[in-house]
Formats: structure tokens, C-alpha cells, sequence
């Protein structure tokens, strides 16, 4: 059909040793990596049934590293509602001033 499918690769050897969620770092940086997984799988993986797949294994990886399941899901759900050509879209940063 002329249309190039992609999906998630991971060496052999990745341990997917994703910050543990018990971790010292603040707690929006641990927050956000649920999302920031789910929305990389949406964008790399160009069929619903790759994303659902590699959805499960990746939300295991993440409970694995002590994330609640519950939370893992709904970030995972979230990153599902939006469509993949909203993700692929590149945005345009709004210019900022930095004080040094």
C-alpha cells in the first residue's frame, strides 16, 4: 500500500531502568514520566496495534520501578486520546527571555 509502518525498537540488553519513582527528584519530574513515555510510543508507533502493545509492556517496565499502576494507566490513556498527527506536528516555542 506504499505507506512505511514504524514501531518501538529496544536492544536485547535495555533494562528499561526508568527513575524510581521513590526517587529524591521533584515530584513533577517523576510525575510527568509516565506521560512522557506514553506520548513517545503514540508518536513512534504508526499503528493502534503497536501502541497497544507496546503500552502494556511499557506500563510494566514503569510499575516495575515503582510507579502505581493506576496512575501509569491513566497517563497511558491520556497520551492514547490524542491523535497521532497532533503529536507528530512540530510546535513552534514561543521565544523567551533568560536572565542570566
Amino acid at each position: 500500500n506504499g505507506l512505511i509502518q514504524t514501531d518501538v525498537y529496544s536492544k536485547p540488553t535495555n533494562n528499561h531502568l526508568y527513575l524510581q519513582r521513590k526517587s529524591a527528584h521533584p515530584d513533577h519530574c517523576i510525575k510527568a514520566i509516565p506521560f512522557g513515555v506514553a506520548t513517545r510510543l503514540r508518536r513512534n508507533c504508526s499503528t493502534e496495534e503497536d501502541f497497544d502493545k507496546r503500552s502494556k509492556e511499557y506500563q510494566k517496565y514503569l510499575t516495575r520501578r515503582g510507579y502505581h499502576p493506576n496512575n501509569v494507566h491513566k497517563q497511558f490513556n491520556k497520551a492514547k486520546s490524542i491523535p497521532r498527527e497532533e503529536l507528530l506536528q512540530h510546535t513552534k516555542r514561543e521565544k523567551r527571555i533568560l536572565f542570566p
